[in-house]
């Protein structure tokens, strides 16, 4: 789930009476493996089944029986602060981008971009020093 959630964050998952909502970061498990924990994002709901899928992954886990989900994630904390992550109609846009893949894409640009920053100051710097 990075960038939102990274290894070492303390989340903080509750139940929910009236369901879930696309967009919404779920803890569920898997119908064939009720052992493995997993925490990943709502892309699409359908007739009480619902499609995740890890916003940093192509893969998507498909659609998981209501039953199956343990929880929505209220509260991320890392390093003893809280962080914020996506919440309103932002959390509705990072599902779609993440469920045809774009996000995947778009992380992988944002994280040249302090690279490519950095080279063009260094150029700046030859070509004006």
């Amino acid at each position: 789930m990075a960038p939102f959630i990274q290894a070492g964050d303390i989340l903080t998952v509750t139940g929910s009476a009236e369901g879930y909502d696309i967009g919404e970061i779920a803890a569920f498990v898997f119908p064939s493996d009720k052992r493995k924990l997993i925490v990943h994002r709502i892309v699409s709901k359908r007739n009480g089944m619902y499609l995740l899928k890890g916003d940093n992954i192509p893969a998507r886990d498909g659609f998981i029986p209501e039953d199956n989900m343990l929880g929505k994630v209220a509260r991320v904390e890392r390093d003893g602060r809280e962080i914020l992550f996506a919440a309103g109609r932002m959390k509705r846009t990072i599902a779609l981008l993440s469920r045809w893949n774009i996000l995947q894409v778009l992380l992988f640009f944002l994280r040249l971009l302090p690279r490519f920053v950095k080279e063009k100051i260094k150029m700046r710097g030859r070509l004006y020093g």
